[in-house]
């Protein structure tokens, strides 16, 4: 199993960098910056939830 990385935790700028070397986010994204402060609030919740999900397996009742 691949381990998780708590990549919602980083500092801004090392965040950007990780999704820009990802492929999550253009660098067109990066550069205009009205664009990136709106993009960053719903990524960064994008990897939150990702980060946290944890699957519970449940039996289906009849």
């Amino acid at each position: 199993m691949k381990e998780k990385r708590n990549i919602h935790t980083l500092s801004d700028d090392e965040f950007i960098k990780e999704v820009i070397d990802l492929g999550v986010m253009l660098e067109e994204v990066y550069n205009n910056k009205e664009f990136l402060i709106l993009f960053m609030q719903i990524i960064h919740s994008d990897f939150r939830i990702l980060n946290n999900y944890k699957y519970k397996e449940e039996r289906n009742r009849i």
